[in-house]
């Protein structure tokens, strides 16, 4: 985000540090060392300084701008999805290594010529996971029942999967195949993400679903993301 006349405002995910909110002065400046650091999806290395009311970008060292991720619009915004989650969703100051890492595999994926559905999908069930908000999809979330039927149903309000006689009983309620389902659950138990995967259109709805109710506001880059799977 811009910041004063010259400045940029940068929200930082770290191992040891978690989520930073930085100035980084004279990065939008003709010629500042800072500006091609601070753009989003940015691998690097930061020094920083801490003053009275805000902290401030001393130095960094660039390490991967992921330019494979830049080829393509879909993948742009699978990066972005997930970034916007971690923006919003992580709280300042606290530890997120397990975080960095999961974005780190995701986005390399996707340089390499990854499936932007397949790797945002594994990013953002991944992240879920990370969070503990993973939804137990393999039992109804409102009388404990196993059944699976086609279509299932799930909803976010309810935390995840429910029987049809439940879906009436919330607004969010949403219809998806048994094989999403399964896709889904399998996804976190992935260590990298997959290169191509089925499912990707109702799958990413679903995580939108679930993300937007966790962040409790709209989220435009997830938004786009799933209109994109969609689309596919």
């Amino acid at each position: 985000m811009d910041s004063g006349e010259a400045d940029r405002r940068i929200i930082l995910l770290s191992r040891d540090f978690g989520k930073l909110d930085l100035i980084a002065k004279g990065a939008r400046k003709g010629g500042s060392r800072l500006a091609s650091s601070c753009e989003p999806l940015i691998h690097a290395r930061f020094s920083w300084a801490t003053g009275r009311a805000r902290s401030f970008v001393t130095s960094v060292q660039p390490i991967s701008s992921f330019p494979g991720v830049r080829r393509s619009y879909e993948s742009l915004l699978a990066g972005l999805a997930t970034a916007e989650v971690l923006s919003e969703a992580l709280p300042l100051d606290a530890p997120a290594e397990g975080h960095l890492e999961i974005l780190l595999a995701g986005l390399t994926a996707l340089s390499q010529g990854a499936d932007f559905g397949a790797a945002g999908s594994w990013m953002l069930a991944r992240l879920m996971e990370e969070e503990g908000h993973l939804p137990d999809w393999g039992v109804c979330q409102e009388d404990g029942s196993e059944d699976w039927e086609r279509p299932c149903w799930v909803s976010a309000a309810a935390g995840g999967r429910i029987h049809s006689r439940h879906s009436g009983l919330h607004h969010d309620s949403t219809a998806i195949s048994p094989e999403a389902v399964v896709t889904l659950r399998a996804l976190t138990e992935l260590s990298e993400p997959p290169q191509r995967m089925k499912f990707a259109a109702e799958i990413a709805p679903v995580l939108g679903l679930f993300w937007r109710a966790i962040c409790h506001r709209p989220l435009p880059a997830m938004k786009a993301w799933e209109e994109s799977c969609q689309g596919a």
